[in-house]
């Protein structure tokens, strides 16, 4: 037998390992990928629809599959919010915000509890350092929108749902924030 023969009887039994390892890999990868944004999508329809306790529990199994996914935290974190468990929730943005300091979400989720517990100046104040750091982020913008008109300063109100505009020139909820502070004024 020659030298060649013997390369590619060695050869062939660790390369087809190494496409089955693969294949495999790349079947199981995309299904739980799609199972877990399925999950995401029912979790958060059902939040939607009020059933907060169902979202809950589907949050809390994706955080136990992977408790790194901040998408499911963040879910879990608003929906417990809804419910008024505003501890709960500041526990899991502050985790949010220590695991991706580099996202303003977890900031963004602790200002959002504070405006709804009546800390207007203070949330202002936070989303307007966020906004230095990300002057086109809509969410932002709308809630210190929001913000500003709750503390009656349409004007500046007025401002940042016109800049949401500008980015963003068909966006429904910017258009009726600022119908809304205009109505205020």
């Amino acid at each position: 037998m020659n030298q060649k023969n013997k390369e590619n009887r060695t050869t062939r039994p660790i390369l087809f390992s190494i496409f089955l390892m693969i294949f495999v890999f790349l079947l199981s990868s995309p299904s739980w990928a799609i199972e877990r944004d399925t999950l995401i999508l029912k979790a958060r329809q059902t939040s939607w629809k009020g059933n907060y306790d169902e979202a809950v529990v589907i949050y809390e199994q994706l955080i136990k599959e992977n408790p790194k996914d901040i998408e499911a935290m963040l879910g879990l974190a608003t929906v417990l919010s809804w419910q008024k468990k505003y501890q709960e929730s500041a526990d899991i943005y502050r985790k949010v915000r220590e695991m991706r300091p580099d996202i303003p979400d977890g900031e963004l989720g602790l200002l959002r509890l504070r405006t709804w517990q009546g800390e207007y100046a203070a949330a202002e104040e936070g989303l307007k350092a966020l906004h230095s750091k990300y002057p086109e982020r809509f969410d932002i913008l709308f809630l210190l929108g929001q913000v500003t008109a709750w503390q009656k300063k349409f004007e500046e109100s007025v401002a940042y749902f016109k800049k949401i505009l500008e980015l963003y020139p068909d966006n429904a909820e910017a258009i009726k924030g600022l119908a809304s502070t205009y109505k205020w004024m």
